[in-house]
């Protein structure tokens, strides 16, 4: 049986390999992502032998618009949107691919190689300029029953990053407590350092200053 050399994650040119698919009757086949955001797959020989270090991207876009059949389609901002979904899924030089590839996050089938099915889905479901792609969960993948289209107030305060506070059996994020409070979160994320409990953190009030 042949040895596969695992190419996952290293860059030839213009192409960034993102996974293994299998082997044809010679050699090894592999999923690549382009610095453009177009996918290709790729022989490991020709990866290898710098034969192959782009998807092709002279025509890639125009490709797009054609299949579509909308010219400048290309330049919309859900293109730009996929593009960037897929890069923080499948790019590792991405500066947020930690929080998306990098914890298993994925995009599904139907959106990974077909901008023109992610493009229907967005029109007919909310999206308008300023607005962008946003996952209901997390932990979940990138898919028509886990995305919605937020401002980017809305998905700030859905990162996972934000502290969760519960009080009361109520939870919150910080920010949403402070707004609800009137108390600023810098304030409330100090007390907490110090040892307050929590709801005294949130619900005591700031004391006037006397002259």
């Amino acid at each position: 049986m042949p040895i596969i050399i695992d190419l996952t994650g290293q860059r030839f040119g213009k192409l960034v390999v993102i996974r293994f698919l299998g082997r044809d009757k010679k050699h090894s086949m592999f999923q690549c992502l382009c610095d453009c955001g177009g996918l290709a797959v790729v022989t490991s020989n020709n990866l290898r032998r710098e034969h192959t270090t782009s998807c092709g991207c002279q025509s890639s876009r125009k490709t797009i618009g054609e299949r579509t059949g909308t010219h400048g389609l290309s330049k919309h901002p859900l293109f730009e949107s996929w593009i960037g979904m897929r890069n923080r899924c499948y790019w590792q030089g991405h500066n947020r691919w930690e929080h998306y590839g990098g914890k298993g996050i994925e995009v599904c089938e139907q959106w990974r190689d077909d901008f023109e099915a992610f493009y229907a889905w967005g029109k007919a479901n909310g999206w308008e300029r300023g607005l962008s792609i946003d996952r209901k969960d997390n932990n979940k993948n990138y898919s028509p029953d886990n995305c919605k289209f937020s401002t980017q107030k809305e998905q700030n305060r859905n990162r996972t990053s934000n502290v969760k506070l519960t009080v009361d059996g109520v939870t919150k994020i910080l920010i949403e407590w402070s707004e609800f409070i009137g108390i600023h979160p810098t304030t409330i994320k100090g007390r907490i350092k110090r040892g307050w409990d929590v709801k005294a953190a949130i619900f005591t009030p700031i004391k006037s200053k006397t002259r």
